[in-house]
């Protein structure tokens, strides 16, 4: 698993402050809390309840939401 965490943080690209990476770029986050719940849905599919308690936040389906919007596919 240590491999999806190094991917998904994309230390290696760097984009200059106000310009969005390419639309074809893979999805990237730092958000512990995010990895977190990828982390968790890549073992299995998890309820809401479980994925709260899990990634320490009550608000999952947010999170979720705004990864989906940044080009993440979560079914």
């Amino acid at each position: 698993m240590d491999g999806v965490v190094s991917f998904l943080h994309g230390l290696g690209q760097m984009f200059l402050p106000g310009f969005a990476p390419p639309p074809d770029s893979p999805f990237q986050t730092d958000n512990p809390r995010e990895i977190r719940i990828i982390r968790a849905l890549a073992v299995c599919p998890r309820t809401r309840e479980e994925l709260d308690r899990i990634a320490g936040a009550s608000n999952v389906p947010d999170a979720i939401a705004a990864m989906r919007r940044r080009g993440l596919v979560i079914p």
